[in-house]
């Protein structure tokens, strides 16, 4: 059996946590177990988590501090120590900043989530964003890349060149916005 170890940087924001509950919704529960990781910044989230029987700890909020990377460290260590065929599921990018490497460094098989993925990462500073890129297009020499649609899937495949990127159907639908 495979162990998957979802490290969500919240609840409340973005596509990961909807991403999440479709793929543990959908996945063989004989062959894989997941675990969801998550700060406990809503509710409702976590309620849903209770009522479809998906395993779940509440962690910090994952930041870049001394305090968040140490308890991060700490939760990935005993995950090593207690679990056997251990994959470690980051999702949003500032999350798979911390979990990514601390899964390299501990030899574990990591898969990172994008959904949304800039080139400017958001950032206005050029400097931040080109050091960013190469810190994201070194860590995607390991593990896997899944990018969430094609034209995410063509500018990660530019611009950080993973060594394993796999595409996965966008379940949003295509907006023609101009048209809109």
């Amino acid at each position: 059996m495979h162990n998957f170890f979802h490290f969500l940087p919240s609840a409340s924001v973005g596509g990961a946590p909807i991403n999440v509950l479709r793929l543990v919704m959908n996945s063989d529960a004989s062959k894989y177990k997941h675990v969801v990781l998550v700060p406990n910044d809503n509710l409702k989230y976590i309620q849903k988590l209770k009522e479809k029987n998906i395993e779940y700890k509440i962690i910090p909020s994952i930041s870049v501090n001394l305090f968040s990377i140490t308890k991060i460290i700490s939760i990935i260590f005993k995950i090593k120590i207690n679990h056997k065929n251990i994959i470690l599921v980051s999702h949003g990018r500032g999350a798979s900043f911390i979990i990514r490497p601390i899964g390299i460094l501990l030899n574990l098989n990591n898969i990172h989530f994008y959904r949304g993925y800039t080139s400017s990462y958001g950032i206005k500073n050029k400097f931040a964003s080109n050091y960013l890129r190469y810190l994201d297009a070194f860590l995607c020499r390991w593990g896997i890349t899944i990018a969430v649609g094609s034209d995410e899937y063509n500018l990660i495949k530019k611009d950080l060149n993973p060594k394993n990127l796999i595409r996965i159907r966008n379940p949003v639908p295509r907006i023609k916005w101009i048209e809109n």
